[in-house]
């Protein structure tokens, strides 16, 4: 899965479905002391609209399938359209 900076993701957690706004990416260790990317993912709400706290979700394929991870909007969709309009 290709997730960048500025993308809007949505994955299911034991607090339900979330939703929030990659900021950073990151290479760090996890427990096993394998060195893994990170997001940290902020704006985060809930199903209901409610605002959660920032996160920080390891962006391996496995966790990400586990979580059921979906881009809901693509930075660089939103900046290919933007110049499609500044061009036309």
């Amino acid at each position: 899965m290709n997730i960048n900076i500025g993308d809007i993701i949505r994955w299911r957690s034991a607090a339900g479905c979330l939703t929030g706004t990659v900021t950073k990416i990151k290479l760090s260790n996890n427990a096993a002391g394998e060195t893994i990317p990170w997001m940290l993912v902020e704006d985060v709400e809930n199903w209901i609209g409610m605002s959660e706290s920032n996160v920080m979700l390891p962006g391996t394929d496995n966790y990400l399938k586990m979580m059921k991870v979906e881009v809901l909007v693509n930075q660089d969709n939103l900046w290919a359209r933007d110049e499609e309009y500044a061009n036309a």
